[in-house]
């Protein structure tokens, strides 16, 4: 196992917006709809002044179906956004190749939940910055990609903040993709159970949906179809948030 050296992480309280771009078969992963054809395409839209992260995914890998390594490490090299890596990565020898791309901050999927000896090492000892991915289906924490069940959220949320973990990615998986709006109760509600900071993920289908949570406190939030189907326009809510 690979011994990774401790830092102090810092995180920052500003909101931030991380435009979601998603990797399947070497190629941006899109609907017949989206106003994006390709990587660049997507990159040129997400690459304006007060974006700073781009929430890069390995879609092959989340749903077991190979990797877009060669991809990935050209989108790190091309990108002037810093990288909060995601897709698939559950396992420690995961992780460890998820650090060769050298990323600002890897985003474990919530199967990592599954192996808490090697997870309390990831979170203790890393040179990067480190979230861990919730998808929650009622109160019950599940993986999208996998289809695991990890039982209710509290025990998790408690587990994860005794061994240190300062923020999540937090993903309504029902409302995911699907442009309903964002449910602002969970995330009040989660805001009430953990300290950890929330990036929240699901729904989010316009700028009423940012600014409310904004509003909530919570740290950020992925936006992905919405930008894909042009219902949220980055430069607008730069603007709206006054991110510049």
């Amino acid at each position: 196992m690979v011994q990774i050296p401790s830092r102090t992480k810092v995180l920052s309280d500003v909101f931030e917006i991380y435009p979601a771009l998603d990797v399947q078969d070497g190629k941006l992963a899109r609907s017949p709809e989206s106003r994006f054809q390709t990587i660049t395409q997507a990159l040129g839209a997400y690459e304006i002044q007060g974006i700073t992260w781009l929430h890069l995914v390995d879609l092959d890998l989340a749903y077991n179906r190979g990797s877009n390594k060669e991809t990935i490490a050209q989108i790190m090299s091309d990108t002037s956004l810093k990288v909060q890596l995601s897709g698939g990565i559950k396992t420690m020898d995961l992780f460890e190749a998820a650090l060769e791309f050298r990323p600002s901050r890897i985003n474990l999927a919530p199967d990592f939940l599954l192996q808490k000896v090697d997870l309390a090492v990831v979170l203790g000892n890393t040179d990067v910055e480190v979230l861990c991915a919730i998808d929650l289906e009622d109160d019950q924490v599940v993986s999208r990609a996998t289809g695991a069940h990890l039982g209710p959220i509290e025990p998790h949320l408690a587990w994860l903040e005794d061994h240190g973990c300062q923020q999540i990615v937090l993903t309504e998986a029902k409302r995911d993709g699907k442009l309903e709006g964002v449910n602002t109760d969970l995330y009040k509600h989660m805001r009430e159970l953990t300290d950890m900071r929330l990036i929240a993920s699901g729904g989010v289908s316009s700028m009423t949906d940012i600014q409310a949570l904004a509003d909530l406190g919570v740290a950020g939030v992925v936006v992905g179809t919405a930008l894909h189907y042009g219902t949220i326009n980055l430069s607008e809510v730069v603007a709206e948030l006054r991110l510049q």
